[in-house]
C-alpha cells in the first residue's frame, strides 16, 4: 500500500480515514502510519474497544489456546498499543513455538 500512495508524491501520510471498524479497514493504521491523524466516527472506536475486551475475556478463558493470545496481540497493534501487543504475540510462541504469525508480528513491533 505504501508503495502505492508513493506514486501520488511521496510525502507522509499526515490524516487516515477509516469508514468502519473491520480490520481490513483499520488494520494498518498505526503498524504503518504511526504519526498519522486518524478520522472516524465515535462509534469505530467504540467498536474496537469492545472488541478488545471480548477478545481479552476470550483469553482469560482460554489460557492455553495460543490462537486466542495471537488474535488479542494482533487487535492490540491494531488499536496502537505497543506493549499490551508485544506481551500478547509472545504468548502464542511459548504454547506454540511453530507459530510464525507471532514471530513476524513481534518482529514488526519490536522494530517501531
Amino acid at each position: 500500500m505504501q508503495a502505492a500512495l508513493d506514486t501520488l508524491g511521496g510525502g507522509p501520510v499526515r490524516m487516515i480515514v477509516n469508514t468502519h471498524h473491520h480490520d481490513d479497514h483499520v488494520g494498518g493504521n498505526h503498524a504503518l502510519w504511526k504519526d498519522a491523524i486518524v478520522i472516524a466516527h465515535d462509534a469505530v472506536g467504540r467498536r474496537m474497544t469492545t472488541g478488545l475486551a471480548i477478545l481479552a475475556l476470550n483469553v482469560e478463558e482460554n489460557p492455553e489456546s495460543w490462537n486466542a493470545y495471537d488474535t488479542l496481540g494482533e487487535a492490540y497493534m491494531t488499536a496502537g498499543k505497543r506493549e499490551l501487543a508485544i506481551a500478547n504475540s509472545s504468548k502464542p510462541l511459548e504454547l506454540n513455538p511453530a507459530n510464525t504469525n507471532a514471530t513476524q508480528m513481534l518482529e514488526r513491533l519490536k522494530s517501531r
